[in-house]
């Protein structure tokens, strides 16, 4: 009974999730070009963000799609963890979409974007540390799985501090 209404781990919470910040993305989008908002419609790092993101990109496509993605194989006969690593692939394909999307139109939306589907993520991991730790000890106990949902959980917290002290100052222009 892992699938119930609070679970992160269904079509309706994944899909409501990316249809809820598509729209705010769109209205985000629309203040920004309206000038609005005190966001500048493009990313502008400065040469050492710009370096940082460039080592960032690939470790973030290691860890949290490749590594996940052989979880999802190698896990596969395991409804529950079949879903949970799937629904947290769905998301992250979202995201992608998203942000090829929104970001063709204004690239600070990713700022945006990223930061939304990182707090997402983590509620999603999080929940699935939870569902983990009542299934059958051989899944609950698993090491290798209880070091992806780590590895996981703090490369997403790592991400959310660099969207705030990295990313954020970059796009918010307040008083000038």
């Amino acid at each position: 009974m892992l699938a119930s209404r609070s679970t992160p781990f269904t079509w309706s919470i994944t899909l409501l999730f990316a249809a809820f910040v598509a729209l705010l993305t769109l209205a985000t989008g629309w203040a920004i070009a309206a000038e609005a908002l005190p966001i500048e419609p493009q990313l502008n790092f400065s040469e050492a963000g710009t370096r940082f993101i460039r080592v960032w990109i690939p470790l973030s496509l290691v860890l949290t799609i490749i590594l996940p993605t052989m979880g999802f194989i190698f896990w596969f006969r395991n409804l529950e963890l079949r879903r949970i690593l799937g629904f947290y692939l769905l998301a992250i394909a979202t995201q992608l979409i998203s942000e090829q999307l929104f970001g063709a139109w204004f690239s600070s939306l990713v700022v945006l974007i990223g930061t939304l589907y990182t707090c997402f993520r983590l509620w999603q991991l999080w929940h699935a540390r939870e569902q983990i730790r009542n299934m059958p000890a051989r899944y609950s106990g698993d090491r290798l799985l209880q070091g992806l949902l780590w590895i996981l959980i703090t490369f997403w917290a790592c991400n959310l501090i660099m969207l705030f002290t990295l990313a954020w100052p970059t796009i918010i222009t307040l008083g000038g």
